[in-house]
């Protein structure tokens, strides 16, 4: 359950835990399958769950919820050099869309049409200004060149007038004004023609003659027109005007006088006001002659003008040299030839960026100059405003890209068509992911895939009653391998010899021992093989030549001197050490008092080096964790965080009660006489006090006190006895003998333990109020390990009894006066404040991922319950207990999981029989053990058991 499955490195426990918290969390979820999930490290999960947040960032993307229009582009990265080129290209072009489209506004504000839209109908309007800029024009006709001209140049110039008259624009008569224009030029043409023709032949005075009258007469002329005097006469007058005088035929004289007649004709009709083309081009005359260029040249101005101009505002811009001054500066403003040119160039860059922007700004197949002004203006400031957003594509897009390269292009596929929202993308993968390592897991471990938590249990007990049956049967195997032992050895030839000598040493009253031990050791090995003696015994009563013991055992080692212990070793093939390094080293305390009169808090012993130091030093070391002897974990708790790194198993109670646990008894108007035969009197009858009330209500307790000097342990024990001899039941618990009652100092009470332990301070505050900080062996060096010892004698319960205050200890040199100051601050406060900075600790190193035990936590609480996690002072404790009265913290039911702590103990026997037998049997606890592939396949089952389980406990109470 708690292998780590590589590369994850995660356990099936803790993939439990994970997907637990996922479902706990939402109920979102997404069914996908992951490639190659066996090859899913941590730091690809890592990266996934990184790269899901950053997409969760991005959902309006992935959504298409939100764009932009460099989606659309030809660009794959962005950065400041890109980025100022494209701000500055658009900028450019934008300045330029902006002055066309400015100066088509002014243009169909002036000829008072509707503003163009596109630039090819600003194209269009253009040539339509153009065109009615170029209208032809009288050019102004300036006074002669004077000294004063350039001072009165304005007052003296004389205007630009058009040629084109203003009746022209009045109707649709540019039709009838090109007949007109075409009759005139068709007569003058004539007169022209009719009047070069008479001019070469005739004197300009011939057409001031009756040329009608005449041509009458000739057209009477007949055959005999030469015998008439009235022909002769006309002949004649006729002549009289020709320039050359030669023969001319009748018919070419009657021509003549009819071109004549034609012309004279046609000049009177040219010269008549009603003349219509006369009324249409009045204004083109000069000298009574038609200026026909300028009137065919206003004419096809004219023709060519746009028709969607209005001609009666054309009319009157024309006629405004201001307003034709202003068309012009547009124009020149506009310079429309190089500004198309730029706003191509401008649209050729942009396809640098866009295969076809026309497609993007108008999604239809036409170019840009087809497109509207707004159109290319919103795309322009889209394009420099969405430079960030498109930051944010490209990312995105780079995003999407590595998220399909860890392989998981199938949930971005349903994620995408999927309404969850963003919050969620995380935990979903993780819900996928955890569930496919799952089922990898289930597909490579029939063990776990298999499990069944019914068949578990049920081995779980067969493996509790074997494993007690195991030390009957290993007891019993020793007594047969020793009985078998002992008849292979009485089959040697000397035996008997030996046997004989055993009986008859056996018979006298004084009995030599190492002369025994000589002659008889193999004997006494074969019948006892196992023997219990102190090193002091071992160097007295075994010579040195029987060096064949197997092992030798030396317990409470940190309590002999090293010397002593090299008579045993010699004589053994294995040495094992077994002791407490936080313990009291070897001590000449005693050997150096003679005298009550000895002043032992002013005499400060040298540290001495034990057997335990000396073999920790190249020996390997196997530390023992199992803390029995305290049956609250307040006894316990300061030493083991203390002392040993709070490596210590200890136990929970269930219930506190106020005989388990530390507590502080003051003795305010306690005095201290450092030289008195008895140091703190008032402190010794108040320990007396506490002993006769322990007689009274707890005698079936045992009772140890513990002073810290002999002086005062001394006072106390005659105090007890004082008191003693009117409580006949207190002297009987109290006799020299007994077994239930001690009373020690701080150097000698090592290897004793008590159900309840007295600890009695002694020190304290003078006659004169003085208090000194000297409390003998606790200041010598070593000092905290003698309070360590004294500090954890209690099984059920310890009292300080004290007659001050921690806070008037200070901060000494002393290492064991120091410790002394936390203790006492410790059980002054009763533990809680280090309870929860141990629980802290504890959370913090052990639950490295707690997720099952919060699922359970979290389930007892929408139960209604009130629960507690991690319930214990040490590294091992109950994952949840379910409160029964809050203010007391009594515990109704504890349950545990095979989670980290289970995972901690490192046999069978350690998780599945002594820790139950403990909590259960020694303690009182309920217990109730949860499987985590059991809670996660049918957790609705399991809540439901739990909750009938807490229902009955509740029904018993």
């Amino acid at each position: 359950m708690h292998k780590k499955w590589q590369p994850i490195g995660k356990s099936t426990f803790e993939i439990y835990g994970e997907l637990l918290n996922l479902k706990r969390e939402s109920s979102h979820e997404i069914r996908f399958t992951l490639r190659n999930i066996n090859t899913w490290s941590n730091t690809q999960l890592v990266e996934a769950r990184n790269l899901l947040e950053k997409l969760s960032q991005n959902h309006l993307f992935f959504r298409g919820e939100q764009q932009t229009i460099w989606q659309q582009s030809e660009l794959t990265s962005l950065d400041s050099q890109k980025r100022e080129e494209i701000y500055e290209k658009i900028e450019k072009l934008s300045q330029h869309i902006k002055l066309v489209k400015d100066s088509g506004h002014q243009l169909a504000t002036l000829f008072k049409v509707e503003s163009p839209k596109t630039l090819n109908e600003l194209e269009s309007t253009i040539r339509a200004a153009r065109h009615v800029a170029d209208v032809p024009i009288d050019k102004p006709r300036n006074l002669p060149q004077g000294v004063f001209n350039d001072i009165f140049e304005n007052a003296t110039r004389t205007p630009d007038v058009p040629k084109i008259p203003k009746i022209w624009f009045k109707g649709n008569n540019l039709n009838l004004l090109k007949q007109r224009f075409s009759e005139l030029q068709n007569d003058y043409d004539l007169e022209e023609e009719l009047a070069s023709y008479l001019n070469k032949k005739y004197q300009v005075e011939f057409l001031n003659q009756d040329l009608s009258s005449i041509l009458v007469r000739c057209n009477k002329w007949g055959i005999f027109r030469c015998f008439q005097k009235k022909y002769w006469q006309d002949i004649k007058l006729i002549m009289s005007f020709r320039k050359v005088i030669k023969s001319i035929s009748d018919e070419q004289l009657k021509n003549d006088l009819e071109k004549g007649i034609e012309l004279k004709k046609l000049r009177c009709k040219l010269a008549d006001d009603k003349y219509p083309p006369n009324l249409a081009f009045k204004n083109f005359f000069i000298r009574n002659k038609p200026d026909l260029f300028s009137i065919k040249q206003a004419l096809i101005w004219l023709e060519e003008l746009n028709p969607n101009l209005p001609s009666e505002v054309v009319s009157e811009l024309i006629y405004s040299e201001s307003s034709r001054q202003n068309l012009l500066d547009i124009l020149k403003q506009l310079n429309w030839q190089n500004t198309t040119r730029i706003i191509e160039h401008g649209f050729n860059e942009l396809r640098e960026y866009f295969a076809y922007p026309e497609k993007i700004m108008n999604t239809s197949n036409i170019y840009f100059q087809h497109i509207t002004f707004d159109k290319i203006d919103s795309f322009l400031d889209k394009a420099t405003n969405e430079l960030d957003l498109f930051r944010k594509w490209l990312d995105y897009q780079e995003n999407l890209d590595e998220l399909k390269l860890l392989g998981l292009e199938a949930f971005l596929d349903k994620l995408k068509i999927s309404n969850i929202p963003a919050d969620y993308w995380c935990s979903l993968f993780l819900k996928g992911f955890y569930n496919s390592w799952l089922q990898y897991i289930y597909d490579n471990s029939a063990e776990i895939r298999c499990f069944n938590y019914t068949i578990h249990e049920g081995q779980i007990r067969q493996f509790g009653e074997l494993d007690k049956l195991q030390y009957k049967f290993a007891k019993t195997q020793l007594r047969r391998i020793h009985v078998d032992e002992w008849k292979k050895w009485s089959e040697e030839l000397n035996t008997a010899t030996l046997i004989s000598y055993l009986k008859r040493e056996t018979q006298k009253p004084r009995k030599q021992v190492r002369e025994f031990i000589t002659e008889a050791g193999n004997l006494i090995l074969a019948l006892k093989p196992c023997w219990l003696m102190s090193p002091l015994a071992v160097s007295d009563y075994i010579p040195p030549e029987m060096n064949y013991f197997d092992a030798v055992l030396f317990d409470e080692a940190s309590q002999i001197y090293t010397e002593d212990s090299i008579s045993s070793i010699m004589r053994a093939k294995q040495v094992i050490v077994v002791g407490d390094i936080q313990q009291m080293p070897p001590s000449s305390f005693f050997s150096s008092v003679t005298s009550d009169d000895d002043d032992e808090e002013t005499e400060e012993e040298a540290p001495y080096d034990s057997l335990l130091a000396e073999c920790g030093k190249f020996m390997k070391e196997r530390t023992l964790k199992w803390h029995y002897r305290s049956q609250d974990e307040s006894l316990i708790a300061f030493s083991n965080r203390k002392f040993y790194e709070s490596q210590f198993i200890t136990f929970p109670n269930p219930i506190k009660d106020k005989n388990r646990g530390v507590f502080f008894h003051p003795v305010p108007n306690g005095i201290y006489q450092p030289n008195a035969k008895e140091p703190n009197t008032i402190e010794a009858e108040e320990i007396a006090q506490l002993v006769l009330e322990h007689v009274e209500k707890s005698n079936h307790l045992s009772l140890g006190i513990i002073a810290f000097s002999k002086k005062q342990a001394d006072t106390i024990q005659l105090k007890v006895k004082e008191l003693g001899r009117d409580n006949p039941d207190l002297a009987e618990f109290c006799r020299d003998d007994s077994n239930k009652f001690f009373v020690k100092n701080l150097e000698n009470m090592q290897g004793d333990e008590s159900d309840v332990i007295i600890l009695g301070f002694g020190y304290g505050k003078d006659n004169e109020g003085n208090f000194k900080q000297n409390f003998g062996p606790l200041t010598w060096a070593g000092g905290e390990k003698r309070l360590n010892v004294a500090i954890t004698r209690a099984k059920c319960k310890l009292i300080l009894v004290a007659s001050i205050t921690p806070d008037l200890l200070s901060a000494s040199n002393s290492q064991g006066a120091r410790c002394f100051k936390e203790y006492f601050e410790y059980i002054q406060q009763t533990g809680e404040e280090l309870r929860k900075e141990e629980n802290q600790n504890t959370k913090a190193d052990y639950h490295f991922n707690p997720l099952i035990v919060n699922d359970i936590y979290h389930a007892l609480q929408e139960q209604g319950y009130q629960v507690e996690t991690s319930v214990g002072r040490s590294g091992y404790p109950i994952d949840l207990a379910v409160i029964r009265q809050q203010e007391s913290k009594e515990f109704l039911l504890g349950i545990e999981c095979d989670g980290l702590i289970y995972k901690k103990y490192p046999t069978a026997r350690d998780r599945d029989r002594l820790r139950r037998i403990v909590l259960e049997e020694k303690l009182g606890w309920q217990i109730h053990r949860i499987w985590s592939k059991e809670w996660y396949e049918n957790r609705d089952s399991q809540i439901k058991l739990l909750v009938e389980r807490i229902q009955r406990l509740e029904d018993k109470k």
